[in-house]
């Protein structure tokens, strides 16, 4: 996402129904960059991201999340 308003609003969205990957086409996402792999959270770079990510229940998604290199 380029700024945190727009991440908030595709959160928005997504709480009020939107699948998540309609939401990523509608913003021109390439599918491929959704999927990141698998991680431990000592290897994410950003605590912010790392600590966020490993508080959701599986299939869960976070609001957006001010990181090191901008919200994810």
């Amino acid at each position: 996402m380029a700024t945190l308003d727009e991440a908030q609003a595709a959160f928005t969205r997504i709480k009020d129904g939107a699948a998540f990957e309609t939401v990523a086409t509608e913003r021109n996402l390439d599918p491929k960059s959704l999927e990141l792999g698998t991680f431990a959270k000592p290897d994410l770079i950003d605590p912010a991201v790392a600590d966020a990510a490993f508080a959701l229940a599986e299939g869960a998604v976070s609001g957006p999340v001010q990181g090191r290199f901008g919200p994810v």
